[in-house]
């Protein structure tokens, strides 16, 4: 029994007793055949009858304060798929190879890469990566952020205000030109503050970017060709998305939940400037056209590294076999027999059942459009989630059921029933938190990594707030759209649908929790005007009538991720929610500065213009 449905028990429990002291006391004879009198019942046979009804009530009552979740969840598993399952763990790591395994090419690190942690708690954990990376033969020797004068160096550009200077050597002790480098992808990282100013600067404020060899001509290269931030495409997502669920919600899914996975930075123009780095060492100057005086003294080498990528807690798994003997109406999905507070079911990905007369495949019960070229099926599945009841457990059980579309009575009675699932290793990876560097983390596969270093530890497995009367919330879903932002109500309603994605517990005192909180809370007004743009290339494209939206932010309540971030993620989340032949346009002003903290182009979703 859970500590919840516990206190629903007590107070079921409580009701009962005072309601049996007042039938006692009104109707003695009755109650005197049930030995019951105004201080309680000497019969231990009631005693238990009235525990009994008592726990059933608290059930019930459980299940209404639940707002009717089989009805809800059915439809959630339909619409958003993605707002039943957990949010795993995610760490970021950094990947290294011996200098004499790493050829000129460099390594190619594959997205999906599987790796393993040492035992916790009796049970080594499993991430997988969500980038695909490069290794390259590299290392940053120095990086520095400077103000005018900026000393030695390339002419720097009108409206210079400050400059970040990096540089790079080869491990091969070769010129860089050697290597066939296209692009270096760079991972921001140390405290909060510097990881945002880093990357508004990089973003934002970059003007132009110079290659240096000693002794060379400056090769230049515009900051918009040269820095591209990355992490908000489909295959950078750190969550497997279904197809129909909206790719907006994963990013600020991803926010709340982890926004560093987002501070990487491609760095570009290499082969621009190949020709003159024909030196072991060259220096790359980042030229911005602002100060940044907060952080320009706080800026170390190893808050730009390389060869890092983002891991999620995720992992493919055969489950436990299930014999389906049609006496049940459902099947608890056990993933690990041997680790049944170890693993917990992300989603089910297939289900085949076997017998003596052959296999047959299982489809979702709503995907019920039969597919050509698709093994035929004569059944079908949907999973259901519940809170695990185990004391303590704070996960999940999925529950298969199955529905057998042209039941046999005389089909053999045997049959097993095999689940592939997305699973993550369930609370395990909040003990890696608790062991810190002591944790070693190794490839699991045939790749020449020598090590694997966790820079960002992992952090907790965090639940959908389903259970916390939001379902009906979930109405606010429908009303997506630009338009939904519209009239005096704007505001409030951008609030509502970004709570939804924290999937923190507001009673708990996790600092990532406050932090998403904080952001939220950070929008402090919205304004909407409808403009007409050209929307598309030159060539192509058209003009169409959309809507500008303006937001005031206050930065102060964006010290862990940084106010632009959070910009970024925003006018990608609204541009992907624009309708057909629409754009949106968005601004961004802050109370703490005069002018715009940004003003992204038009965005005109992923919808074809007709």
């Amino acid at each position: 029994m859970t500590q919840t449905l516990f206190q629903y028990y007590e107070r079921e429990l409580n009701y009962q007793t005072e309601q049996s002291r007042e039938f006692a006391a009104r109707y003695p004879a009755a109650a005197g055949r049930l030995r019951m009198d105004a201080s309680g019942t000497a019969d231990p046979h009631v005693e238990r009858l009235i525990q009994s009804v008592s726990l059933l009530g608290a059930r019930i009552h459980k299940r209404l304060d639940d707002d009717l979740p089989e009805v809800t969840d059915a439809l959630l598993s339909i619409l958003y798929p993605h707002y039943l399952r957990p949010i795993p763990s995610m760490a970021i790591v950094s990947l290294a190879a011996e200098p004499a395994n790493l050829p000129p090419q460099g390594i190619a690190v594959p997205r999906g890469l599987p790796l393993r942690t040492s035992p916790v708690g009796g049970q080594a954990c499993r991430y997988t990566t969500t980038q695909a990376t490069q290794l390259w033969p590299l290392e940053i020797r120095s990086v520095e952020m400077l103000q005018p004068p900026l000393g030695e160096g390339p002419a720097a550009p009108q409206g210079t205000a400050s400059a970040i200077r990096i540089r790079v050597r080869n491990l091969h002790n070769k010129p860089i030109n050697t290597i066939p480098l296209e692009s270096l992808r760079l991972h921001l990282t140390g405290p909060d503050p510097v990881v945002a100013g880093l990357y508004e600067g990089l973003v934002r404020d970059a003007i132009e970017v110079a290659f240096v060899a000693p002794g060379g001509e400056a090769i230049r290269v515009p900051a918009a060709e040269a820095l591209t931030p990355t992490g908000f495409d489909r295959d950078q997502a750190m969550l497997p998305y279904p197809a129909q669920s909206f790719d907006g919600y994963r990013l600020l899914t991803e926010l709340f939940s982890f926004p560093e996975k987002f501070s990487f930075v491609d760095l570009s123009g290499w082969q621009t400037a190949g020709q003159q780095l024909h030196s072991p060492e060259a220096d790359v100057w980042i030229f911005l056209d602002a100060p940044h005086d907060t952080i320009c003294g706080s800026v170390r080498t190893d808050h730009i590294q390389l060869g890092c990528t983002p891991v999620v807690n995720l992992y493919p798994k055969i489950c436990e076999p299930i014999q389906f003997s049609r006496q049940q109406h459902e099947y608890r999905i056990v993933p690990d027999a041997s680790k049944r507070m170890g693993c917990e079911v992300y989603s089910v990905d297939q289900v085949i059942s076997s017998r003596i007369d052959g296999d047959r495949h299982w489809r979702p019960f709503f995907d019920l459009g039969r597919r050509d070229g698709q093994p035929a099926v004569s059944g079908y599945w949907h999973a259901a989630r519940r809170d695990s009841q185990a004391a303590g457990d704070h996960g999940s059980e999925v529950y298969l059921q199955l529905v057998d579309e042209h039941f046999d009575p005389h089909a053999p009675a045997a049959e097993v029933v095999t689940v592939r699932a997305m699973c993550t290793d369930r609370d395990v990876p909040t003990l890696l938190r608790q062991h810190g560097d002591t944790v070693k983390w190794h490839v699991d596969a045939a790749i020449p990594i020598s090590s694997v270093r966790c820079l960002k530890h992992p952090t907790a497995t965090l639940r959908p707030p389903v259970r916390r009367h939001a379902h009906w919330n979930l109405i606010s879903h429908l009303s997506l759209g630009h338009r939904f932002l519209e009239g005096p109500d704007g505001l409030e309603s951008l609030r509502e649908i970004l709570r939804l994605y924290d999937f923190s517990d507001p009673d708990s005192y996790d600092t990532r929790g406050a932090a998403a909180r904080q952001m939220i809370d950070g929008v402090i007004d919205l304004r909407h005007r409808t403009v007409t743009r050209q929307v598309g290339p030159p060539e192509e494209g058209c003009f169409a009538r959309g809507s500008q939206l303006t937001f005031v932010l206050n930065e102060d309540n964006f010290e862990a991720s940084g106010a632009y971030l959070f910009a970024s993620v925003l006018q990608r989340f609204l541009g992907l929610a624009s309708g057909i032949n629409s754009f949106v346009e968005t601004v961004v002003e802050t109370r703490q500065r005069d002018g715009k903290l940004a003003h992204f182009p038009p965005h005109d979703g992923e919808e074809p213009r007709l």
